[in-house]
């Protein structure tokens, strides 16, 4: 059935209300990287109820739910895992209740990205009520342990051939909060630590050891002064490198630390490259004798299943006059009866994998805003949640 925004529209009407009782559901459900099965449980659920042909898992613990068959394959990727509540005092209400008021949902997870994962899911209900039908097959991926370490899990499932419906993808689409944006980059991310090493001393006897925190200092100092020199990208922007977190080994509070660790934030612009911004890193050492690597993930899945990855995350673009981006274009336009916005986002996604590694054309749209994620007040609009329902169901026929 060829596309009717006006019938969509009321469609998603109609849904909506039952959309924004499952987001609630699944907002109420904590889902920290690492312990996603009881909210992918209830997703299954849903996704059963909406009549999606195939509903299954992998065996790192991803859930899929495929709907059609056809020759163009489509990939909805959402991670279902959210950050924690290390500061639940500051939050004027309980971020796992799914708080609804005036046609705003609240909660962890809100924003980024459980309004999407409901919108994917009801999407997919709007095109099974309205027989949205095309030479497509729709794989909608809800994945795991995004948060912390983006890339990993899609990217198991897309090398071994664990994605329901083919082992190659013409399109992807990412759900991330984008304010109904369409998205088509971002930088990349190399996560890296330093280390410099001292001699142990008696606090009250500095001079007979070598303090490693003041080898550090220096490091620090020229960390900062890198980023006015770090290249730009006409679209993407300027990389940058941020000094994160730092620890120090030490005997007591009476002693002199003889080991310092340093965690390190680098953004990738187009045209750089994780192992260059680590030797560039490498190169502010001086005497410092700092010791520069890029970190590695190393964490075993809900399932069980053990996911590595090393945290090197390239940067990506699609061009945009690609099809994907047009396409994505002509549904807004024609849903929503204005233009659309075609941006950048400024954090990190799937997009690393999906884009940045394999190759595969991945565009991005989604409810909420970037500034709510991760803060005491993330949120999302039920416009916005109706937006991206209607969009996600839309767009396959129009790329079929």
């Amino acid at each position: 059935m060829k596309n009717n925004p006006a019938l969509i529209g009321r469609k998603a009407d109609e849904l909506l209300p039952r959309l924004v009782a499952f987001l609630r559901d699944i907002i109420a459900i904590p889902s920290p990287s690492g312990q996603e099965q009881a909210v992918l449980e209830r997703i299954e659920l849903e996704l059963r109820k909406a009549g999606f042909d195939r509903v299954e898992y992998d065996p790192v613990g991803n859930l899929y739910g495929v709907i059609g068959a056809g020759s163009k394959k489509i990939l909805y990727n959402g991670h279902v895992d959210t950050v924690g509540v290390s500061t639940a005092g500051n939050w004027l209400w309980d971020p796992f209740t799914g708080k609804h008021e005036n046609s705003i949902v609240y909660g962890r997870g809100a924003a980024d990205m459980k309004g999407a994962v409901a919108s994917f899911v009801y999407g997919g209900r709007l095109i099974r009520e309205l027989e949205l039908t095309g030479d497509y097959t729709l794989a909608m991926a809800f994945v795991v342990q995004e948060e912390d370490c983006e890339g990993s899990a899609i990217g198991l499932a897309h090398k071994n051939g664990w994605i329901p419906g083919s082992r190659e993808w013409d399109f992807v689409l990412l759900g991330e909060p984008s304010n109904l944006r369409i998205v088509r980059g971002q930088r990349g991310k190399v996560e890296m630590k330093a280390v410099t090493r001292g001699i142990s001393a008696h606090g009250s006897m500095p001079w007979a050891g070598d303090n490693a925190i003041y080898r550090m200092a220096p490091l620090i100092r020229g960390i900062e002064l890198l980023n006015p020199d770090l290249p730009s990208d006409p679209f993407l922007g300027k990389g940058s490198v941020a000094a994160t977190r730092i620890e120090c080994r030490t005997a007591s509070n009476n002693s002199i630390p003889d080991e310092c660790t340093l965690c390190i934030d680098r953004r990738l612009t187009m045209g750089e490259t994780g192992p260059g911004a680590r030797d560039q890193i490498s190169g502010l050492s001086g005497e410092s004798g700092a010791e520069v690597e890029i970190l590695t993930y190393d964490q075993m899945s809900y399932r069980g299943f053990r996911v590595q990855n090393i945290k090197d995350f390239p940067a990506w673009v699609l061009p945009e006059g690609h099809v994907l981006v047009r396409k994505a274009d002509e549904t807004f336009r024609e849903l929503f009866e204005h233009e659309s916005v075609i941006g950048r986002w400024d954090f990190s996604t799937d997009g690393v994998y999906t884009c940045g590694v394999a190759g595969l054309p991945t565009i991005g749209f989604g409810p909420g805003e970037e500034r709510h994620c991760h803060t005491v007040e993330e949120q999302v609009s039920e416009e916005h949640l109706r937006a991206a329902m209607m969009f996600y169901a839309a767009l396959p026929a129009k790329l079929s």
